[in-house]
């Protein structure tokens, strides 16, 4: 006798229903994968684990730019985050890509950095940005990291950078504060 649970879409037989499935196998399996992202290089980046970060230099560059585990790059947490010798051993030592950008919203890092309030952060990516596109970059939502950034400081940084950022409109037809 095959069982069910009613729910339109689900497959018993191959697998693809949870219903049948003990709430421990479940915690348990997230589990593991929380361990293996606490050991990985997004999440060194993202507590700032100086040392940690530094032992991938010579190590193989595919998890630089992508965590296989969470989906995102280890310089968007980093630049979240305020972890700014982390972004420089990211970008200097282990050639992370500095144009990453998030799943979801499509922003940058420097769209991170501005956030966060993160000035020191700020100047590090617009000094590395050779051909001044950081700072021009809209997000999903239209949104430039002048749109973004917390801080005045950080706002005239980013002005320096691309001066018609004053003057462009997200798409909710907003202006960056001023």
């Amino acid at each position: 006798m095959r069982r069910t649970c009613g729910k339109e879409g689900t497959d018993h037989v191959n697998g693809t229903c949870n219903c049948y499935r003990s709430v421990a196998a479940a915690f348990y399996g997230e589990s593991l994968i929380e361990l293996r992202h606490a050991n990985s290089l997004c999440e060194h980046a993202r507590r700032g684990d100086v040392d940690a970060v530094r032992s991938y230099a010579g190590k193989s560059k595919s998890n630089v730019d992508f965590c296989e585990i969470c989906g995102y790059a280890p310089l968007l947490y980093a630049c979240k985050n305020g972890r700014e010798e982390v972004c420089r051993i990211l970008l200097d030592d282990l050639g992370a890509c500095l144009w990453v950008k998030t799943r979801s919203l499509g922003a940058n890092c420097l769209h991170r950095a501005a956030m966060g309030g993160h000035l020191g952060i700020v100047k590090l990516l617009l000094a590395r940005d050779r051909d001044g596109r950081l700072a021009s970059e809209p997000d999903a939502d239209g949104n430039l990291p002048l749109h973004k950034a917390a801080g005045a400081e950080v706002r005239e940084a980013l002005l320096e950078a691309y001066p018609p950022a004053a003057g462009i409109r997200n798409k909710r037809g907003e202006l960056p504060p001023r």
